[in-house]
């Protein structure tokens, strides 16, 4: 039941006692700042609680990532990727194939940044990585898990098929990437 206001996202969430219980994160609301015409507040708000919030704090004081809190560098192989079947070619970035890649189940690589690990492979605007350290990648999302545990420096092999459904693999040591 707190007013929490646009702005307010970030800052203290606290008690009719003035202690501060949580950190708030979002709120909606259907009225100008959060209050409908007659005065009354319209918002609806979500905070995380400060126990959460104060762990949360300690990991990244300790430099501790998690799969919700990344610390340092960001590991970075350098491809922007699609799900299978969720695109055309016309869709794909400069170098794409002529048709779309039907063969394989993963991930296809929509476009590669130039001088990047990948960038710099033998990996092609088109090719569908199906796996990553021998473990199947199916889903954007899973590739995303995965990466979130590696670190710049590790080198990590990517199996994949190419645009004409022939299997490979390379192996990549990764770079730092852009702060997350």
């Amino acid at each position: 039941s707190a007013n929490v206001l646009p702005g307010d996202s970030g800052g203290p969430l606290v008690n009719s006692k003035g202690k501060v219980i949580g950190i708030n994160t979002a709120g909606s609301s259907s009225g100008f700042y959060g209050y409908d015409r007659n005065g009354s507040a319209t918002a609806q708000s979500y905070a995380i609680p400060i126990d959460t919030a104060l762990a949360i704090a300690q990991s990244i004081e300790n430099g501790q990532s998690s799969l919700t809190v990344h610390v340092g560098k960001t590991a970075y192989l350098g491809i922007e990727v699609v799900p299978t079947g969720s695109t055309s070619p016309s869709e794909f970035g400069p170098g794409a194939p002529s048709t779309a890649p039907t063969a394989a189940t993963g991930i296809v690589i929509a476009g590669l940044v130039a001088k990047s690990p990948a960038g710099s492979s033998a990996l092609k605007v088109g090719d569908t990585i199906t796996s990553i350290d021998g473990q199947s990648v199916s889903t954007v999302a899973a590739l995303s898990q995965y990466e979130m545990k590696l670190k710049v420096g590790d080198k990590v092999t990517i199996g994949y098929s190419t645009s004409s459904g022939a299997g490979a693999s390379v192996t990549l040591r990764l770079a730092a990437g852009p702060p997350q």
